[in-house]
């Protein structure tokens, strides 16, 4: 099977202050924020594929979801990668899911991992105006980096959608 490639180029831009690779996030940012707060950075998982003859370098390899979102009423988090709808290579995907899945199993983390394929992604009518606002605002060379969001950024934010913990967290 050929490898999938990406037939449009993507557009990114800053969101929140965090950077975004294309409007496939942004879009999904916008459905779940109102519900769950999120990370993007620091997501890194490193595994090992190969058997490494001398030191750890030789076969260290890295797998980066998109994002972790944890919903702030029931608590649940969710490690996500995010595909367009025409993706295909289901093997990369099932090796993805293999990978994260083993992750979370080996820290003990209370997570699930999901694709979520973007004809997945529903925008609520407020979500799809900061939608329409963020493009046309782009169009004319401005990327908006303070559109509405709840307030999740905090050290305490990261530590509620790591590890969970009382909603009050978030506060």
């Amino acid at each position: 099977m050929a490898k999938f490639t990406y037939h449009q180029n993507s557009i990114a831009g800053l969101y929140q202050g965090e950077w975004l690779d294309s409007i496939l996030e942004l879009r999904y940012i916008l459905s779940v924020e109102e519900s769950h707060c999120w990370l993007r950075e620091g997501l890194s998982i490193y595994y090992n594929l190969d058997e490494v003859p001398e030191g750890i370098k030789g076969g260290l390899k890295t797998y980066t979801p998109d994002f972790l979102v944890r919903n702030i009423y029931t608590g649940k988090a969710t490690l996500v990668e995010l595909k367009p709808s025409a993706y295909d290579d289901h093997w990369e995907l099932l090796r993805r899911r293999k990978i994260a899945e083993n992750f979370i199993q080996f820290m003990g983390f209370d997570w699930d991992f999901k694709v979520v394929f973007s004809h997945q992604i529903v925008l609520p009518r407020r979500a799809q105006l900061k939608f329409d606002n963020f493009l046309d605002k782009w169009r004319i060379g401005f990327s908006p980096q303070k559109l509405y969001k709840p307030d999740c950024q905090s050290l305490s934010h990261t530590d509620f959608v790591m590890y969970g913990g009382s909603q009050a967290i978030v506060t």
